[in-house]
């Protein structure tokens, strides 16, 4: 379609030079190549008839098909463009090269055009419909993996299985849902943050998060509010809000995990789940490895903050 406007307008511009009295209907490859050079290559401004030829060799290799028709047709004005698009191949070849015609390079580029179609036809996208039942095959497939380790990851602990092994299937499975970013499985890695019963803990060298965390990292965004949630419930004296806060700092960093709690504490109307936030606002510096300087010192815009509930008085 693009062709087809630009040849129109091509096709008017040439006619308005053979109207003037320069007629840009060739016979030979060289006067194709002294027109092209005269009125396109060597102008300091381009011309009209330059930036439509321009335009149209900008279309790419998927347009040789149609300039083979358009110069079987008898309209050769575009020929310079296809040696141009076919890498040369398709050209003017020994001493007699001024005298080729036109019409002996048009049957010389139809016959490589059979030959080598193949490697320069661009396939067309496919259809709509085609396309969304690829994405639903694709999508499908992925959740019958997800399903799958999720299954894994599920599965009852093993006396003694190591908790921070990289080799174990339920680890090898968590590893692969980061992978996937399945946020559907960031329920299941939270509560993976922290040991069952009947695993071991030994390890061989420090990690700062377990394979569950390092899980959460990969998934990114979709799995910073769900430990959020954890941390309102749990608190982070408890070893699994202490390991969603690490989470949230490694997938947000430092000032924006802050910033993210402060808004939680604003907004947050219970009085018991505020604490367990304003105490992680408080835990968050003393993390392991963290600095200072990751904190920004810009205060965030002002909340109205939530009315508290009473607290009840112990009875006497």
């Amino acid at each position: 379609q693009q062709f087809a406007v630009l040849y129109a307008s091509w096709q008017k511009a040439v006619k308005e030079l053979t109207d003037a009295g320069k007629p840009l209907i060739l016979k030979t490859l060289e006067e194709i190549l002294n027109v092209e050079n005269a009125r396109i290559a060597t102008t300091e401004k381009e011309t009209d008839l330059g930036k439509i030829y321009r335009q149209i060799r900008e279309l790419g290799i998927e347009i040789l098909p149609i300039l083979l028709e358009v110069a079987q047709k008898g309209d050769y004005t575009l020929l310079p463009m296809v040696t141009e698009l076919s890498d040369n191949a398709v050209r003017a070849r020994g001493a007699v090269a001024p005298k080729t015609t036109t019409e002996k390079m048009t049957r010389d580029f139809a016959r490589w055009w059979e030959k080598n179609k193949e490697k320069y036809t661009i396939p067309f996208p496919p259809a709509e419909s085609e396309r969304e039942a690829g994405r639903k095959s694709v999508l499908e497939e992925r959740s019958r993996y997800i399903d799958g380790l999720l299954k894994i990851v599920r599965s009852d602990v093993v006396k003694g299985e190591p908790y921070y092994s990289t080799t174990t299937s339920r680890n090898i499975a968590v590893y692969l849902l980061g992978e996937f970013r399945a946020k559907e499985a960031v329920p299941d890695l939270i509560s993976w943050l922290v040991p069952r019963e009947g695993q071991g803990e030994k390890i061989s060298e420090e990690v700062y998060l377990p394979p569950a965390g390092m899980a959460l990292i990969e998934i990114g965004l979709p799995a910073v509010e769900p430990p959020r949630a954890k941390i309102e419930e749990e608190g982070v004296k408890s070893r699994l809000g202490y390991e969603c806060l690490k989470t949230m700092y490694k997938i947000k960093g430092a000032a924006e995990t802050q910033r993210l709690l402060k808004k939680a504490v604003q907004r947050q109307k219970d009085t018991a789940k505020r604490k367990r936030l304003e105490a992680a606002l408080e835990m968050l510096p003393k993390l392991p490895g963290i600095k200072a300087e990751e904190f920004d010192d810009a205060e965030d815009e002002p909340e109205t903050p939530a009315p508290s509930e009473p607290e009840e008085k112990p009875e006497e």
